[in-house]
């Protein structure tokens, strides 16, 4: 946890957070849209939106900000930008420096959460879909890192992102060395 305890006897508090980005904001609200019907009832939101024009070009999130924040969940939002490879789409060939954005991101998500006091973390990344009970789950697992598989994409489809020593658990769970951050508390 980032602050607290997950044993005291009031829930944890959990910032669930996701990344945008112009390249890819024709997938904005995917995540959106599983958050909101999260099952869970002490949790806000943070969304990171690299952007050269945020207002523009994520106007429904800041649509859907509005709304949320009627059902009273606090939605934070930070904006910013960075002129990289990470803006156009990527080659082959690419420098890994094309990720320092993505990096930045999660790292500026770290920050407001344990600047604004959650416990915990719940990174999503925008083209994800949580399950409506996930909060519950990975807290029920009582690590400090636990996520769930993020499936590639495209030509990736095939991937898991499982990497390093690992170790099934049971049917549902296993443990690894390293993943994405793509859905992890």
């Amino acid at each position: 946890p980032l602050v607290g305890s997950y044993e005291t006897n009031s829930k944890p508090r959990v910032l669930v957070g996701t990344l945008m980005c112009d390249r890819k904001r024709e997938g904005q609200m995917v995540s959106l849209r599983a958050i909101e019907k999260l099952d869970y009832d002490n949790f806000d939101v943070y969304i990171n939106i690299q952007s050269s024009d945020p207002k523009k070009h994520f106007a429904d999130v800041y649509q859907w900000a509005q709304i949320q924040e009627g059902k009273q969940i606090k939605v934070h939002i930070d904006t910013w930008e960075w002129d990289s490879t990470w803006s156009r789409k990527p080659e082959f060939d690419q420098d890994r420096a094309r990720l320092v954005p993505i990096c930045t991101a999660r790292n500026m998500m770290l920050q407001a959460a344990s600047t604004l006091g959650y416990d915990y973390l719940l990174q999503v990344d925008n083209d994800v879909i949580v399950p409506v009970n996930a909060i519950k789950e990975l807290l029920n697992e009582d690590r400090p890192i636990v996520g769930g598989v993020v499936p590639g994409r495209g030509v990736h489809s095939h991937l898991k992102y499982l990497f390093g020593t690992l170790e099934k658990i049971d049917n549902n769970k296993t443990t690894v060395s390293y993943t994405t951050c793509g859905f992890v508390l």
